[in-house]
């Protein structure tokens, strides 16, 4: 049933995926939702099933004074995105992932910055990009041992993108990898 199970996960990836790939090129529709609370719940609810399936714990985080932002996003599929990056943070980190948000006053930057920082082996800066390239996987320290196909975080560029915004890796002041969501 393992097999089973794997294919099923992989056909439901592709399925996303491709999904996503032909989505309309003005976006998704999106509607006004406050943010703050949102991520806390989606963090909280990856901090529990963190603490049944391995030994790293997931902590959210927001920046001083911000306790709401209210914005327009989809929350099922930016829920999505978040779940990946923090599951794959999960996967790598030796014993903690914290999920962060905060409010940019620089608009070419972005409005909102949503930040997933583990303390793993973090990600070379040469594959940075390549990650997000749909069945691409770093061998070294996250190998197929870790699980996967290589689709999660194609999907999450994907979904960024429909909102209109972006994804990128940096280095993690926690030693491991920085994936950020500007929305």
């Amino acid at each position: 049933t393992r097999d089973a199970d794997e294919i099923e996960s992989l056909v439901d990836e592709m399925l996303t995926y491709a999904k996503l790939e032909g989505a309309p090129a003005d976006g998704i529709r999106c509607d006004r939702h406050e943010m703050v609370s949102w991520l806390k719940a989606v963090t909280g609810q990856e901090q529990a099933l963190s603490s049944e399936m391995s030994r790293n714990t997931v902590e959210f985080a927001s920046a001083t004074g911000i306790d709401a932002l209210t914005t327009e996003f989809d929350p099922v599929l930016l829920e999505r995105a978040v779940r990946n990056l923090i599951r794959n943070g999960v996967r790598y980190a030796e014993t903690k992932v914290r999920v962060s948000i905060e409010s940019t006053t620089d608009p070419q930057k972005a409005d909102i910055c949503i930040h997933i920082d583990d303390d793993g082996p973090g990600i070379d800066e040469t594959f940075r990009d390549k990650v997000f390239e749909p069945f691409f996987r770093v061998d070294d320290s996250r190998n197929r041992r870790t699980g996967g196909y290589g689709l999660g975080l194609a999907i999450v560029r994907r979904i960024v993108e429909a909102h209109g915004g972006r994804v990128s890796i940096s280095d993690s002041p926690l030693g491991g990898a920085r994936f950020t969501v500007f929305l």
